[in-house]
């Protein structure tokens, strides 16, 4: 039974970590990823393409592991760390301060138009802190799962 302060927390949205098992080798693989509340629904959206002057598209582990195994653990977490540059980093806390490790079960979302859709409600908040994006290349290109908790 998940409780209610993990229910909350699960609607705003945050920096977490994702528990996914290994496509090729079976092992327990930990990563740090934002997740995404649109209208009640909870989305991974990686960007598709590599961070530097290329800008080539790469497939994400996160993103084949979840398709060939589509249970993952989502870990909440009470702060996270923001890397700010040059070995600075700052420490920072959620106003809802949950912590808790969450079942969940992870669907690829394939369809362009409910891709469009939730792209381009989360996209304009990374635009907003400096994040480079192309719309139509992360419709088009970018992983992106929409996860339940299992009960």
């Amino acid at each position: 039974m998940i409780s209610e302060d993990v229910l909350r927390a699960l609607q705003s949205g945050r920096l977490v970590d994702i528990t996914t098992t290994g496509r090729k080798s079976g092992k327990q693989h930990r990563i740090e990823i934002p997740y995404f509340n649109v209208d009640g629904r909870c989305f991974i959206i990686g960007d598709p393409r590599t961070h530097d002057e290329a800008r080539t598209l790469r497939p994400r582990d996160w993103y084949a592991n979840l398709l060939a195994e589509p249970r993952f653990t989502l870990h909440l977490k009470a702060q996270y760390k923001l890397d700010l540059g040059a070995m600075v980093e700052e420490v920072l806390n959620y106003d809802d301060p949950v912590e808790a490790d969450v079942p969940c079960r992870a669907t690829p979302v394939h369809d362009q138009t409910q891709r469009r859709r939730i792209v381009e409600a989360v996209l304009p908040s990374m635009g907003a802190r400096g994040f480079d994006y192309d719309l139509d290349d992360w419709v088009e290109h970018g992983p992106m799962v929409e996860f339940e908790v299992e009960a």
